[in-house]
Parts: C-alpha cells; sequence; structure tokens
C-alpha cells in the first residue's frame, strides 16, 4: 500500500510485507531485505549486527507504524518507516536468513517485486560528494597544490600510503568546495553474511585519484559489486543498475 507525503500529499512507495529490513544505501536510494517472523529481541540483535558489519542504517520495519534504525555505532532509533525512493532486493546478504521456500517468502517476494526499480535508467551517487562551500577562511589556507600537484589538505596516510584529509575539491562543478577524502584503510563496510569488503573503498565516501588529479565519489550502491565466495554460482533474481562514479 503506498504512504502520503504530508509535504507534498503525492503517494509513495511502501512496502507492507512485514518483518523486513530497509538499508538506506544513499539519498533514496534503499535496499529491502525480508526476514523470518522471529521474536523481536532476535531480530533487533540481528540489526544491529547488520549495521555495524554494513556500516549503513539499518531500520527494522515491523508494522506501518514501527521501525527501529540502526547505525553503524550501535546508535538505536525509533522513526517513522520509510517509504519512497528507488528499491532494490536479493542483493546485499544478511547475517539473519529465514526459508526462501516458505510460502510467506514467496508470496511477499513476488509482492515486493512489484515495487522494484525497473532499470530504466542509471543512478547517480551523491553529486556534492557529501562536501559544502568553504569559509573564506578555509579557501584561504587549502588553496593550490602541493608541489606533486596533490591539492593542499591532503597527506598519505601512515598505514596505507593513501591519500587522505579535507581539501578543496580540484574539480569545476564543486570548485570552492570543502570535501572529505578517504584513505583505503578508512574503509570499514563489511557484508554481514562473509565479512569481506563490501566495495574496495569507502561507501558513500570519495578518495583522491592522482592519476588524473581528480577527487571521486563512490555511491552506497557500490556495494552491489560484492560477492560472497560461496556465492559465486549464485544466480540473482534482481540484476544490479549501472554505477556511476560521480568526479
Amino acid at each position: 500500500m503506498p504512504a502520503i507525503d504530508p509535504s507534498t500529499g503525492l503517494e509513495l512507495p511502501f512496502f507492507d510485507g512485514f518483518p523486513y529490513w530497509n538499508t538506506r544505501l544513499a539519498a533514496g536510494i534503499y535496499h529491502i531485505t525480508l526476514l523470518p517472523p522471529v521474536p523481536l529481541p532476535m531480530l533487533l540483535e540481528a540489526t544491529r549486527l547488520q549495521a555495524h558489519c554494513n556500516q549503513l542504517p539499518v531500520c527494522l520495519v515491523r508494522s506501518h507504524n514501527d521501525a527501529r534504525c540502526y547505525v553503524g555505532d550501535g546508535t538505536a532509533l525509533t522513526i517513522d518507516p520509510p517509504c519512497g525512493g528507488v528499491m532494490f532486493s536479493d542483493i546485499l546478504r544478511p547475517g539473519l536468513v529465514g526459508d526462501p521456500s516458505s510460502q510467506d517468502f514467496v508470496l511477499r517476494t513476488e509482492r515486493l517485486a512489484t515495487l522494484l526499480w525497473q532499470f530504466d535508467g542509471a543512478l547517480f551517487g551523491d553529486l556534492t560528494k557529501g562536501g559544502r562551500p568553504a569559509t573564506p577562511a578555509e579557501a584561504a589556507r587549502l588553496a593550490g597544490f602541493q608541489s606533486d600537484g596533490t591539492p593542499r589538505g591532503l597527506e598519505r596516510c601512515a598505514e596505507c600510503g593513501d591519500w587522505k584529509g579535507v581539501c578543496l575539491d580540484p574539480g569545476a562543478m564543486l570548485a570552492g568546495d570543502l570535501v572529505r577524502v578517504h584513505c583505503l584503510c578508512e574503509n570499514d563496510n563489511r557484508c554481514a553474511r562473509c565479512w569481506g569488503l563490501l566495495h574496495e573503498r569507502l561507501l558513500n565516501g570519495n578518495y583522491y585519484n592522482p592519476t588524473d588529479g581528480m577527487i571521486w565519489h563512490v555511491p552506497g550502491f557500490s556495494a552491489f559489486e560484492h560477492r560472497c565466495p560461496a556465492d559465486s554460482q549464485r544466480t540473482r533474481r534482481h540484476t544490479p543498475p549501472p554505477l556511476i562514479y560521480s568526479r
């Protein structure tokens, strides 16, 4: 059944096949994971662990007015059930697994399929790269480049040797914006099934590419590229969308 956006009065898609996880991959982009109808304490603990592994906001939705969201640091919030946006399913691997052949799962999967994105375009991540306009003091301090052409404010990580820090975006579209750059060892997004990294770079983060001198954003749905070793031969019901890395 649809939900109503109070600000516009428009109907928004809402899945009512409870219980399930709604994982926020990026603004307006979500992954739905069907859950077995197990006791609430087990669901809450599984949700907390899923959020801890993925380091993404995971919302346990149990009814039209019961949703509990966990973030990576274990913080729990009671919120309105998420609705609207672009939905995917059967891609992120859960730590808590139900019986996909049960009648309940089959019926809910069929209902969910009517809400999933139909792949008629490409998805974009945060085009602002999580940045903001620099203050005059920040702009003066970080203007220009280091002797090797690297933006001021970036430095080599002592652990992995990759670039990290805060700098002005060297690209034309976000010129003058302050953005954060993450090194390789700051990546903590892991699969709840195999504990492997969901992507080689931090999801919803940025990295500096010295080859082209640009800062690239990695959208959260880049996690769809991950494959668990045990699932290498697994056939997915839904194909991930084209991935767009914003520069």
